[in-house]
């Protein structure tokens, strides 16, 4: 049964339930589940949306770019509305009269209503010229201010991923080109951001999972020829690589979502002979390829997100649901079996029984 249609691509997803899942759709559109159908809308500014996150307490904030410097959007009310963001462009000398280039936040993590970051980049000018560096905004419950990032600022930099486990705990991670592609991660304590070392070998990370202090996940890009993706997870005490799946190349991962230490997901692609949208699950002890819709396994398909209700619900529900996003297609269901979900295959969105 066609229930809508996604006629652009799934870049960001947040699961407040089952029946409440978001997603951005292209440059300009939010979609929402309501549990039978897709609505969609357009964002309050018409500017561009990168990512959306859930609070705990169901609020929504969805971010991106927008003239010049970050977008921030709140859903109240009913609808999308725009909230100031912070000015973040480092003025260069003899360049007053040069527009910045937009700035863009693309991703955010929320430990409470009053308590969220957003992550992104600094662009630089229009013309190509000054430096881009990364940018870490807060939310206090009155208003977005801008926080120094830890990154070196040297050469180009950015981050991509943010994942919150208090107050006084939370992770971003990006990348910065130095001579050598590396992924940088920090962390921030309550006061400030802090450099934290293990991710510095040549990859791009670009995903992000918390499941306590002591147990997060960061997925990425290796810069190998036909690498096997990047995972790494972190133990309280440091970064260490995991390895993926058995027999795992040519494979980038873009996404990310962890329920407990012993059920983690993530999503990306394969590329170069029977490329296609994939998707992994940590069990504990090893990462294992889970069989993806047959529609997802087309030719140039991927799953560029994953989001999960939270674990305290799924104990509850005894349920593992999930929202995948990702060229044209997106998953929203229980994951194992891949039933009572709705993927979008082109420009359909098709209901799938048990």
């Amino acid at each position: 049964m066609t229930l809508t249609h996604a006629k652009e691509q799934v870049s960001g997803v947040a699961a407040v339930s089952d029946h409440d899942v978001w997603a951005v759709e292209g440059a300009s559109m939010l979609a929402h589940w309501d549990g039978r159908r897709w609505r969609t809308m357009r964002a309050a500014s018409g500017a561009s949306v990168t990512a959306i996150a859930a609070t705990p307490t169901g609020g929504l904030w969805a971010v991106g770019a927008s003239t010049g410097q970050p977008l921030a959007e709140h859903w109240i009310g009913g609808r999308w509305r725009q909230v100031a963001t912070p000015a973040v462009d480092l003025p260069l000398s003899g360049e007053a009269a040069i527009p910045p280039a937009p700035d863009v936040l693309h991703a955010i993590a929320a430990v409470s209503a009053p308590d969220i970051w957003a992550v992104g980049q600094d662009n630089g000018t229009s013309n190509g010229q000054g430096p881009v560096h990364a940018i870490t905004t807060h939310w206090n419950g009155a208003c977005w201010r801008a926080v120094p990032s830890a990154s070196s600022g040297q050469g180009i930099d950015g981050v991509n991923a943010v994942a919150a486990v208090s107050s006084h705990d939370v992770w971003a991670v990006g990348y910065s080109e130095g001579g050598a592609d590396a992924s940088f991660g920090e962390q921030w304590d309550g006061t400030r951001w802090r450099l934290v070392s293990g991710l510095e070998r040549d990859s791009t990370v670009a995903g992000l999972a918390a499941v306590s202090a002591t147990d997060l996940w960061a997925v990425g890009t290796s810069s190998a020829a036909n690498g096997p993706g990047k995972i790494a997870h972190w133990d309280g005490r440091r970064w260490r690589s995991v390895p993926g799946p058995t027999g795992a190349a040519g494979r980038f991962l873009d996404g990310v979502a962890a329920l407990s230490r012993r059920d983690v997901w993530a999503v990306g692609a394969v590329y170069g002979n029977g490329n296609g949208a994939l998707i992994e699950h940590w069990d504990g002890r090893r990462w294992r390829d889970v069989p993806t819709p047959h529609q997802a396994a087309r030719r140039g398909s991927m799953f560029s997100a994953v989001a999960a209700v939270s674990p305290h619900d799924l104990v509850q529900l005894g349920l593992n649901r999930f929202a995948l996003g990702g060229k044209g297609r997106a998953l929203v269901g229980p994951l194992e079996g891949l039933g009572h979900g709705a993927v979008v295959v082109g420009d359909e969105v098709k209901h799938l029984a048990r």
